[in-house]
């Protein structure tokens, strides 16, 4: 099949519906819909943390925090993205701001990502 009838094969499909509910553009808007959802996941996020800190540890890793608490939740049926991770230990350590010297993190780009849009042949 040659390049030009495989482009126009792609337009001779209809678009797909859009779905139902409210668009998800953005990491930040995913995450809070999955948080509204799934607010057990924020409650085993932190006793995770809580345990881990009074047996000593000196360093917390949001991403090892979802891998502990994985099982426990898929029990549940809640699945988990790591994207999500570091928007927990935000969360974390904006409710405990005195434990914030124990999480260490990459630099993170200051502002809003821009959405680019673009159109399939």
């Amino acid at each position: 099949m040659s390049l030009l009838s495989l482009a126009s094969s792609r337009r001779d499909h209809p678009e797909l519906p859009l779905g139902q509910g409210p668009a998800m553009d953005t990491l930040d808007q995913q995450f809070e819909a999955f948080d509204q959802k799934c607010p057990e996941v924020y409650i085993e996020f932190s006793d995770c943390i809580l345990r881990r800190i009074y047996a000593g540890d000196t360093y917390i890793s949001p991403r090892d925090i979802f891998g502990e608490i994985r099982p426990r939740l898929a029990r549940l049926g809640i699945g988990l993205n790591n994207s999500y991770s570091r928007f927990y230990g935000d969360r974390f350590k904006a409710r405990h701001p005195q434990y914030a010297h124990l999480f260490r993190e990459h630099r993170r780009p200051v502002g809003r990502m821009a959405l680019h849009y673009t159109k399939a042949l």
